[in-house]
């Protein structure tokens, strides 16, 4: 028997029906990036996911989780509005400083001292695989 395609309603009403977990920015051990985290009540330990609303499978290891079929929607905790601020400032700026960095080799490696250090790099490597 065919199956019949989901329709929008069909993913709404899933979507409705999906736990929703709320969430609470933190920044990584390694004090590099920041993560959302949530407490869950049946692996009793925290897990971790991208800083963005939204669906996500769970990573419940108690094979008894409710979470374990559908996953669940994350939410910002809104008493961290705040510190999620921050770590949306901290991402863009990462974000530009990256750009801006890439721009910077880029204009570089345009210049003729640029373009001699990559050929002398290129015969270093070619040197190295052989």
């Amino acid at each position: 028997m065919k199956q019949r395609a989901w329709t929008k309603r069909d993913q709404k009403d899933w979507l409705e029906r999906m736990p929703v977990v709320q969430c609470e920015p933190i920044k990584h051990v390694d004090g590099g990036h920041w993560l959302w985290r949530h407490w869950c009540p049946w692996c009793k330990c925290h897990h971790h996911h991208s800083p963005m609303p939204g669906h996500r499978d769970a990573h419940c290891t108690d094979a008894s989780s409710p979470f374990h079929e559908s996953g669940y929607i994350l939410k910002l905790d809104p008493q961290f509005a705040e510190r999620d601020r921050l770590c949306q400032l901290e991402r863009s700026e990462a974000k530009w400083r990256a750009e801006a960095v890439t721009a910077r080799k880029a204009a570089w490696l345009a210049t003729p001292e640029g373009q001699a250090a990559l050929n002398e790099h290129n015969v270093i490597a070619a040197k190295d695989s052989t």
